[in-house]
């Protein structure tokens, strides 16, 4: 989407910006503060407890479970979007790491329902962030109409934000372009514990859309809420 332009020096601005905002049918309960890792402490959580209401199960949707660190699952919301969060997360990429989870489902032979014996647990994300890829930068590239364009600037701002009752994201993406000359424009098991406690996967996808719009490692959990 081209915003504006600088006539006199010749610069482009090319902007995108996504945004979406989501709730879930009912409120999570709201757990007590607790470890993130080894670090972390009095970090603020949202899930499912013992003596949680029982319709809290149905926003949940087990896509694989091994051990407490090593499971996916996923939050549903009245949007249609979808949480996915994942724990022992394989792969070097978000694009392998999300591939794997899709697998790993197909072939999870466990229950798939939430029940009274499993237990969620996710800590609540706030945070705010802004990225230069400076890789880009006096990138050259050649136009449609044969006009030779470099990068001067390309920033991404994400906003995320999660908790017991739903979240929101907005992300802006803007890129300044120079132009040389000017022209216009397993098995089931008695209890499971879905924790997320320690470094997880975190990706948000439309329910009928097969690949997710964003992606997010949590380690250092301070740098989320």
């Amino acid at each position: 989407m081209l915003l504006g332009y600088s006539e006199w020096y010749k610069k482009y601005l090319f902007y995108a910006m996504l945004k979406k905002e989501f709730n879930f049918e009912n409120n999570f309960n709201e757990l007590d503060a607790g470890a993130f890792g080894t670090k972390y402490k009095d970090v603020k959580y949202f899930g499912i407890e013992k003596n949680s209401d029982s319709k809290l199960y149905d926003q949940v949707e087990v896509l694989y479970y091994n051990a407490e660190n090593d499971f996916a699952i996923i939050l549903n919301t009245k949007e249609g979007e979808q949480v996915i969060l994942c724990r022992g997360a394989e792969g070097g990429n978000f694009a392998t790491i999300y591939n794997n989870i899709i697998e790993k489902a197909k072939t999870y032979t466990g229950n798939k329902k939430f029940t009274k014996n499993d237990f969620l647990k996710v800590p609540n994300i706030k945070f705010n962030t802004k990225k230069e890829f400076n890789e880009l930068c006096n990138k050259e590239f050649l136009a449609k109409d044969g006009d030779r364009c470099t990068i001067e600037q390309a920033i991404q701002t994400i906003e995320l934000e999660m908790d017991k009752s739903g979240g929101k994201l907005k992300s802006e993406a803007a890129i300044v372009m120079t132009k040389e000359t000017a022209l216009m424009p397993s098995e089931e098991v008695e209890n499971r514990y879905f924790y997320l406690n320690d470094e997880f996967s975190m990706f948000l996808k439309e329910k009928d859309k097969d690949m997710p719009y964003f992606a997010a490692n949590i380690q250092d959990i301070t740098l989320f809420q």
